[in-house]
């Protein structure tokens, strides 16, 4: 008798252990932990008798695929590459404008110099071969995802799923709200170019030149074509056009639902700032500096102008204006209608991550850390804010703040409350 309540005692207090034992913060699920799902895959993709990097990622392509689980949301969740217009232009908020205060700065474990992105309440960061999300209101860390190989293509925010390509090409698609994998795609090349996504679509193009159209709905491929050059450039959906531009210097359009190539024009350069809409056209910014402006359905060059200078983030068009950031800190405005120069400034920085025009005010961050607000009438300086550290990609603006990101691994948010 005593015997058997001993061992009720001693089974009781097993259970209670290892409950206690399991207990612990939710955090997203790595792709490590993801892999070990399928042990033979798992052990394939580990093995140590494949000796160089080479053949540990030809093994990958046998890794199980799963499908996307989706639910029937409404789609209004921004991809917010560039912002809402897809041209890096913000709405004028009073409240920021009058109020720069630096509201909280959050730590990541590693930097970015990739572009931000947002949902109704998280930033989405790439950083380094993590994806983090961080409360917008406070800064604090919600969930981070871990990958094998690092980020260089910004993530896509859909139907409340995110859509990240590391740069060994796998795909990834993550739940927005605590980071578990919801589905995978391997390409077989590296990747930098940031998707798009168009009806229901997702176009994804890598750096051997391949340009695949998947299925939002279950990443099942539904077209591949073989480009002439490679893609390091983001995709531009303008209007039922799919803008394309690469290495080589040249500039595609296709047919978004056919696939069909439409025109071909020359960039100048080969190029890898993302394309800008402006109306009915398409501004395209090479690497040596040559600024050209085509007509988005029929590829026709409207006009084309050299800066002479190393150019790597894309150009914001307003206002009958196109501003150039090179990659020494020299700011060029050009007049939309024939690309004569109005004014070049010299901002005393290196810019190589792009910048944002919030109202009539352009910020442009510095790699010296600091961000220039200008007026975009006259070039006069407005502000200036001091980030500690340099700054390498797009601030972000939403609900009337701003976000940075530093090359310490910083968040930095400004600005009045959402």
């Amino acid at each position: 008798m005593k015997d058997r309540k001993l061992f009720l005692r001693l089974a009781i207090i097993f259970v209670l252990f290892g409950c206690l034992v399991n207990v612990r913060p939710l955090q997203a699920e790595s792709y490590a932990d993801w892999l070990k799902r399928d042990r033979k895959a798992y052990w394939k993709y580990r093995n140590p008798s494949l000796k160089n990097s080479a053949e540990r990622n030809s093994t990958a392509d046998s890794l199980p695929t799963t499908t996307v689980e989706m639910e029937d949301l409404p789609d209004n969740w921004t991809q917010f590459q560039g912002g809402p217009s897809r041209q890096g232009c913000f709405g004028d908020i009073h409240m920021w404008t009058k109020n720069h205060a630096l509201r909280y700065k959050a730590n990541l474990p590693s930097s970015t110099g990739l572009a931000l992105s947002s949902t109704d309440e998280r930033l989405i960061v790439p950083a380094g071969a993590c994806i983090v999300s961080v409360n917008r209101s406070d800064g604090k860390i919600g969930w981070k995802f871990t990958a094998v190989k690092a980020f260089r293509a910004s993530p896509l925010i859909y139907n409340k799923r995110i859509y990240a390509v590391g740069y060994d090409g796998v795909l990834f698609v993550l739940n927005a709200e605590n980071g578990y994998i919801r589905g995978r795609h391997r390409f077989r090349a590296s990747i930098e170019s940031t998707p798009v996504i168009t009806s229901n679509k997702l176009w994804v193009a890598t750096l051997d030149g391949t340009l695949a159209l998947l299925s939002v709905s279950d990443l099942t491929l539904v077209r591949e074509k073989k480009m002439r050059a490679s893609i390091a450039a983001p995709l531009l959906a303008a209007g039922k056009t799919l803008v394309i531009a690469d290495l080589a210097g040249m500039v595609h359009g296709l047919d978004i639902e056919s696939g069909e190539s439409k025109w071909t024009a020359s960039a100048g350069g080969g190029v890898i700032a993302s394309p800008v809409l402006a109306d009915d056209a398409v501004v395209v910014v090479s690497e040596n500096g040559t600024v050209t402006l085509l007509n988005q359905d029929a590829g026709d060059k409207h006009w084309s102008q050299e800066l002479k200078s190393r150019v790597e983030a894309a150009p914001i068009v307003s206002n009958g204006m196109v501003f150039i950031a090179d990659h020494k800190g020299v700011l060029t405005a050009l007049k939309l209608a024939d690309g004569a120069k109005v004014r070049q400034q010299h901002l005393g920085g290196n810019n190589t991550g792009g910048m944002i025009l919030v109202g009539k005010t352009l910020v442009v961050p510095l790699w010296d850390g600091s961000l220039r607000l200008l007026s975009i009438s006259d070039g006069r300086e407005t502000g200036r804010l001091d980030t500690g550290d340099g700054i390498g990609t797009a601030p972000l603006f939403v609900d009337g703040r701003m976000y940075v990101a530093n090359s310490a691994g910083g968040i930095l948010c400004y600005g009045g409350a959402p």
